[in-house]
Parts: C-alpha cells; sequence; structure tokens
C-alpha cells in the first residue's frame, strides 16, 4: 500500500468488534484499528481522520444502514469504501445496503468469513482507483481525479498547502472556497449515476473557466501571476484556493462568477435543469493559517450558506465555531432526550368551519430541556434532520401520538383525526409502513385516527414510487394530506393521481391575503382545485378576525391558527375534543 491502511468499525457491539478486529489484524498486519461506539464518536473521527474502510454494524447509532447514507454525505466520503456489517443476510437487507451507498457487505451469522477476502479487494479496488492512468502514466496524472480531470483529494493538500505556505510568507490576502452542489442526490435519483457523472465534469469544466484568465485584480509590483488551486474534493463538492487577491471584495467576485456558471440552465432527456450551489469561504490568516482549520472553517460556512438560501455563499466568522460547537452540543442532548423520554407532545386543534366543532388535531413536538429551558422545533428539527435523529424522533412522536389516541378512545373522548408530520428521511425508509403497522398493532390503535402529513416536495420525489407507497398507507386505513401546498413543485398532472385526502394551504399565504392579492389568487385557486379533485382542505396560520372572515366567505372546511387555540399539552385537549369553538358555533 502507499500510504498506511487503517480501519474504522462502527458498532455498540463488543462481540461483533472482537470478531472483526481479530480478522482485520491477522488478514493486514500493521494497519490502524480505531472504533466507535456511538455516531457522536464516528462522526468526531471522520471529521479529523480518512480511514481506509469503515465498517457499519447493521444495529449501530440509530440504525446502520441509515449512519451509512450520512458517511456518504460527509465531505470526501461519497466514495470512500465502507462495508456493512450484516446480522443475516436476507433480500430486504441486500436491498438496504444498496440504498445507502455502501461498497459490499458480510454477514455475522456466517462469521465474518469473508471479511478479509472483501477488505483487500475494496483497498485494491480503491488503489487502482487513485492511480488510474492514462495510456502514458506520468506523475501530472496521478494527481488528477478521473472523473473531472480537477486535483484529487489526495493530492489537493500537498498542492494547497505549499501555495498556503507562500501566501503566508509573503503576507498575500488568500481564501478558500468550498462548494457543494444543492440537493445533487435528488438530481442522481430522478435520472441516474451516469447522468450526475456527466454534470459533474460540465460543473468541473464550468468552474474551471470561471477561475482562469485575468478574472481576479493581480498586485504587478509583487507578483506576475494569480495562483489558483481548484479541486474537486469528493462527491458533489468542490474547493478552490485563491492566492493572491486584492481585496474581500475579489473573493466576493469571483464567489458569484461561480454561482452563475453552476446555475446555467442544463437540458437533460429534454428537461430543463439548473443546479445551484451553496459556497463557504474562509479567509487565509483571518480565519486560519493550516490546511485544515481552513478547510473546517469554510466547511462551517457552507453549511451556513445552506441554512439560509439557496445558491448562496457565506463569509467565515467566529461565531459559527461557537455556533458548531452549541449544534454539537444539542445533538447530544437531543440524542439523551429521545432515549430518555425528555419529549412532549402537544396538540393544535382543527376547527370545522361549519359549526366550530373541535375533533380533530395536528401533533406538535415540544423538547424542555432541564437546564437548557425550552428548545423551540426551528432549533431542534432541522438539526435532527441533518444528523439523521429525525427517524427515530419521528418514530417516537407516532408511538406517542398513537399512545394518547388509545388513551382517548378508551376514556371515550370523542376523536375524528389526528394529523402527524413525516419527515423525508422518515417517509424514504424502506420499512416505513410496515414500521407504521407494527406501531398500531401494539398501541391497538386504528390507522383511521391518523392523518399523515407530507409536504409536496416529499412527495413529488420520486413520484412513481412515492405513488405506491401512499397507496400502501391508505389500504391500512391513513389518510393523507399534503402540508405547506402551494410552496412546492407539484405538477397537476401527478396531483390527481396522487392518493390523497387533504390539501394544507401554507401559513405564508394565510398571513399575507390583507396586503397581496396574488395571495388571495392562490388560495382561492387552491380552494376550487381541491373542489374540483374531491379533497378536504385546512388553512393554518388563522390569527386575525379578516383571516376568518375571508376563509369563512370561500367556505374552507377546516381552519387551525392562534386565533382559536395555541398547541395545548394532552390534558387540556381532553377538555377541549367534543366541545365547539364560540367563534364559529353557532
Amino acid at each position: 500500500m502507499n500510504s498506511p491502511v487503517s480501519f474504522l468499525i462502527c458498532t455498540n457491539d463488543n462481540v461483533i468488534y472482537a470478531d472483526v478486529e481479530q480478522r482485520l489484524v491477522r488478514a493486514i498486519p500493521g494497519a490502524k484499528i480505531d472504533r466507535a461506539s456511538d455516531g457522536a464518536d464516528a462522526n468526531r473521527f471522520l471529521n479529523e481522520h480518512y480511514p481506509s474502510v469503515i465498517y457499519i454494524s447493521q444495529s449501530f447509532d440509530e440504525g446502520g444502514f441509515e449512519f451509512c447514507t450520512l458517511v456518504r454525505r460527509k465531505r470526501g466520503y461519497a466514495e470512500q469504501p465502507v462495508i456493512m456489517l450484516l446480522e443475516r443476510i436476507t433480500e430486504q437487507a441486500i436491498e438496504r445496503v444498496t440504498q445507502c451507498g455502501a461498497s459490499d457487505f458480510d454477514c455475522r451469522a456466517s462469521g465474518f468469513q469473508s471479511l478479509a477476502f472483501r477488505t483487500k479487494q475494496l483497498l485494491k479496488q480503491s488503489q487502482s482507483r487513485d492511480n488510474k492512468a492514462k495510456p502514458k502514466e506520468t506523475t501530472e496524472n496521478l494527481h488528477i481525479d478521473t472523473l473531472t480531470g480537477l486535483l484529487n483529494r489526495q493530492h489537493f493538500h500537498m498542492s494547497f498547502e505549499q501555495s498556503l505556505n507562500e501566501a503566508l510568507e509573503a503576507k498575500r490576502l488568500s481564501a478558500v472556497l468550498l462548494i457543494d452542489i444543492d440537493d445533487f442526490k435528488r438530481i442522481n435519483s430522478s435520472f441516474d449515476y451516469q447522468t450526475g457523472d456527466y454534470l459533474l465534469r460540465l460543473v468541473a469544466r464550468r468552474l474551471s473557466s470561471v477561475v482562469r484568465g485575468n478574472d481576479i485584480l493581480m498586485r504587478e509590483s509583487s507578483y506576475s501571476q494569480t495562483k489558483k488551486t481548484l479541486a474537486r474534493f469528493g462527491g458533489d463538492e468542490f474547493t478552490l484556493f485563491a492566492d493572491g487577491i486584492e481585496a474581500e471584495g475579489d473573493v466576493t467576485a469571483i464567489v458569484e462568477r461561480c454561482l452563475k456558471s453552476i446555475s446555467s440552465p442544463i437540458v437533460l432527456d429534454g428537461h430543463e435543469v439548473t443546479l445551484k450551489a451553496s459556497i463557504g469561504i474562509a479567509l487565509v490568516q483571518k480565519d486560519g493559517e493550516d490546511v485544515s482549520t481552513l478547510l473546517r472553517n469554510a466547511e462551517r460556512a457552507m453549511y451556513e450558506a445552506k441554512r439560509t438560501l439557496d445558491n448562496s455563499y457565506a463569509f467565515y466568522d467566529s461565531e459559527m465555531a461557537s455556533a458548531a460547537q452549541t449544534r454539537f452540543l444539542m445533538e447530544s442532548e437531543l440524542r439523551k432526550a429521545i432515549e430518555n423520554d425528555q419529549l412532549s407532545i402537544n396538540f393544535q386543534p382543527f376547527v370545522s368551519l361549519n359549526d366550530g366543532f373541535i375533533s380533530s388535531m395536528e401533533v406538535l413536538c415540544r423538547w424542555n430541556h432541564p437546564e437548557m429551558g425550552t428548545i423551540t422545533p426551528d432549533q431542534f428539527i432541522p438539526l435532527a434532520e441533518e444528523t439523521g435523529l429525525i427517524i427515530s424522533l419521528g418514530n417516537w412522536v407516532f408511538k406517542e401520538s398513537c399512545r394518547q389516541i388509545a388513551e382517548w378512545l378508551e376514556q371515550g373522548t370523542i376523536v375524528n383525526r389526528v394529523a402527524i408530520n413525516i419527515s423525508s428521511m422518515q417517509f424514504n425508509h424502506s420499512n416505513f409502513v410496515s414500521h407504521l403497522e407494527d406501531i398500531l398493532i401494539e398501541t391497538n390503535v386504528s390507522a383511521s385516527h391518523i392523518e399523515l402529513e407530507l409536504t409536496e416536495s416529499i412527495v413529488m420525489r420520486d413520484i412513481d414510487e412515492n405513488i405506491s407507497k401512499l397507496k400502501a398507507l391508505k389500504s391500512l386505513g391513513f389518510t393523507i394530506a399534503i402540508d405547506d401546498f402551494g410552496t412546492g413543485y407539484s405538477s397537476l398532472s401527478y396531483l390527481k393521481k396522487l392518493p390523497i385526502n387533504t390539501l394544507k394551504i401554507d401559513r405564508s399565504f394565510v398571513s399575507n391575503i390583507a396586503e397581496k392579492a396574488t395571495d388571495m389568487a392562490i388560495i382561492e385557486a387552491i380552494l376550487a382545485l381541491a373542489e374540483k379533485l374531491g379533497l378536504s382542505v385546512v388553512a393554518e396560520g388563522i390569527e386575525t378576525a379578516e383571516q376568518l372572515a375571508f376563509f369563512k366567505d370561500r367556505h374552507c372546511q377546516w381552519l387551525q391558527g392562534y386565533l382559536f387555540s395555541p398547541a395545548k399539552p394532552a390534558n387540556v385537549m381532553t377538555d377541549m375534543l367534543g366541545t365547539y369553538n364560540p367563534l364559529l358555533a353557532e
């Protein structure tokens, strides 16, 4: 091997760890072997090291397959060898291995007999891929990413470090840009991986054209030209080191040209596709003086850009490091909260427009931390989605909701429907439908009492496959609602095919009906569309008497919002169910 071989074994099972470690020690003497007992340990390790092969047990952390998916999303890990350690080989397990992006698998039931062989094969493939040469092999083309023609990850650090040292010695202003293509995985799933490879090559050419030539002002008295190091950093990320820039404003000019070049429309199979990107920027000296610090800070800035707007950029500032630490601590606390039942659910009622009767509601999750106090959903839900905890969080909310429904029904309380939000990661899980069915059986609750709320962006992705899944849910007795309707990209031709029951009008339209005629027109169009398709409509975010009057005049069936009631704990909701809201009661 050209570089030291190292392995990371991700498992909380001591027996699996001992068995795998023993086989690796025998097969590859001298290899460095590390262990991660949970997701937090693994993430910390992967942020600082780059193991030759990663092993993930099926039961690891929140689920081994889910963790593998998260690894594939990490910077530089799109192609790194990952072996799943299965409990036993089943058709479903093999399907999950493929879906999560693992390179290979072995099985505990067979004693991991082929693990050494599979590991050696993956190491050979990695070495072959890194050293893949053109007909005439040269030192230069060994440094090249074979897909895009840019510098590969292994040799980017060497080139970057050399240029960085020169910049520091000459006290030149330089910058590191981390460029991430937004939602690239969806494009791969919508078309195919060959199309994805084509797009990566196209992005590489576009970026190369932007960073060459006289696009950056040169300081003529100190050097003859501006130096730029551009690399594909793995997966759908690119890194640019711009050395010798006149001022921070010049960095902004480079970034804007990068974004403009990436977002130029592309035609694929007759469809026009527009790529978008998020760019994080770290300035040499101001934000770091070594490779790892600058890359880490550029990555923090890139995630900040992602959290703001599509096709945007952000400069690193010191508060981002503090925010990153806070997010890491909050992730750990959220994991504990889920495991130790520190969360709670509240219920916000739907009010019937006809008579004000209250028998339906939406479930909303709440987190009251013993030290940090109330943590709002807009703080912890995005964190759960980013870390993969959303699956266990969503499962907890669903099960707790079913438990509460069962309690109400046993008391004779009138419960029509309880709406539960479903995340994208939950819905796309291969055993999502069967898992919900298992909880219904365990809690002895009929699916007819539950409405599943999904955003239209979730439903419209992989539409044909999702229609089948929605039909399976309907066959169990669930009703289906499209949440935040009007904010996504539903096709009317597909909408009429979807096995859904309800459209929820997003609060962003409701809040502006008094000022914006366009929002009023959109709402009226949604109500007319729902009537034609035989769907019920819920208007959320009703906060004023004017908004109430608007929807009463247009005969919207269900209303929800602070005008009627904020979300309440179960014991308060018990007293509200079966009553009439005075604002609508006749």
